[in-house]
């Protein structure tokens, strides 16, 4: 995994059990009790395939996105709700994404997603899934990300949500489609 720069923004993979993996942590505890979800346990599993990066603005932590890899077992997604998903070897699960408050607006998200898409390709990862609620999977869509559904709404983390399906083979022509400002940003990264 690597870092990347934009601008005044880093993002880095953070090493399992650092100080920064712990605040980025706790950023997404923060982030899930500001938004009234109620995520049990959630950061408590996962632990060996979990994989953290986080966005550090001027040396400070400003947003963090968790990754679950692949197991014959499945992704928390397949796991939770009855969602009967047919899970592919090649797919991992964006399982969560937070950014600090004070950050919000500055594309720290859109370079957190650029890491993450780069990642995927280098690792053979071709499918993303993720459990996502209407406003957020609205965002994808405003951007360009071609999730797609794949079950049904159902109430998780107290919160109407549903999985849903990225083939990463489409996100390229759907972000040039919707949004090549931010194509370019995912091209100056490579």
């Amino acid at each position: 995994m690597k870092a990347y720069a934009f601008g005044d923004v880093e993002i880095r993979p953070l090493t399992k059990s650092s100080v920064d993996e712990n605040m980025a942590i706790e950023l997404c505890r923060k982030v899930c009790g500001e938004s009234n979800f109620e995520y049990g346990g959630f950061f408590e599993q996962y632990l060996d395939r979990s994989l953290y990066w986080g966005a550090y603005v001027r040396g400070e932590l400003a947003g963090a996105i968790r990754v679950v890899t692949y197991s014959p077992d499945g992704l928390p997604c397949s796991e939770k709700k009855g969602w009967p998903l047919a899970i592919e070897d090649s797919s991992c699960e964006l399982a969560l994404v937070a950014l600090d408050k004070r950050f919000r607006g500055d594309n720290i998200f859109i370079y957190l997603f650029v890491a993450f898409y780069w990642w995927c390709l280098e690792n053979g990862v071709d499918t993303v899934y993720a459990i996502l609620n209407k406003i957020i999977f609205r965002l994808y869509q405003m951007i360009g990300i071609p999730f797609a559904p794949v079950g049904e709404t159902k109430l998780y983390w107290n919160d109407p949500s549903f999985p849903a399906k990225l083939v990463l083979s489409e996100l390229p022509d759907s972000v040039k489609a919707k949004r090549p400002d931010l194509w370019k940003i995912v091209e100056e990264a490579r």
